[in-house]
């Protein structure tokens, strides 16, 4: 299963003000409430994986690929990223 994303969303995907770094950066306190938490989410997330672009395999795809580099060691996951996956 192989992901395909344009080079230049890849590189915006992995800068420090793309929607996945402020996905990953969410914190419970950015919201007044558990209700505003939860649609704040909702709306990083859907920035992040862009259903009206991706199908439903490529965003599960991202899902699966961001989780498993969130187990790696940070020097790895540094590696990793500098090989540019489609994040």
């Amino acid at each position: 299963m192989e992901l395909t994303v344009p080079l230049k969303q890849e590189a915006e995907g992995l800068a420090l003000g793309s929607s996945w770094h402020r996905f990953r950066r969410f914190h419970l306190g950015d919201a007044p409430g558990p209700r505003e938490a939860l649609g704040l989410l909702r709306a990083l997330c859907r920035d992040w994986l862009r259903p009206e672009v991706h199908t439903k395999e490529q965003m599960l795809e991202l899902l699966v690929l961001e989780q498993f580099l969130g187990t790696l060691p940070p020097e790895i996951q540094a590696w990793v990223r500098g090989q540019r996956p489609c994040l």
